[in-house]
């Protein structure tokens, strides 16, 4: 059986759902927001593709902190 993976929300899970409907595929979906994500099936995911498949980067948005960050030594 296939299984998808991601979000709900997420417009490449909601085609390929479509798709697999139209084709009257068997198929399972794990939502992260509602099923999670253990370390276990995430080493299976990255032993079987690359991290930039497995991770949507352009989600991902690092910024400036709005605060100086102030380290102290004791």
């Amino acid at each position: 059986m296939i299984t998808i993976y991601g979000i709900s929300n997420c417009d490449k899970v909601k085609k390929a759902k479509a798709w697999l409907d139209k084709q009257n595929a068997l198929y399972q979906f794990h939502n992260y927001k509602v099923l999670g994500c253990d370390q276990s099936l995430v080493d299976n995911l990255l032993r079987r593709f690359a991290y930039n498949e497995v991770i949507n980067l352009s989600l991902i948005h690092i910024s400036e902190p709005t605060r100086p960050l102030y380290i102290s030594y004791a």
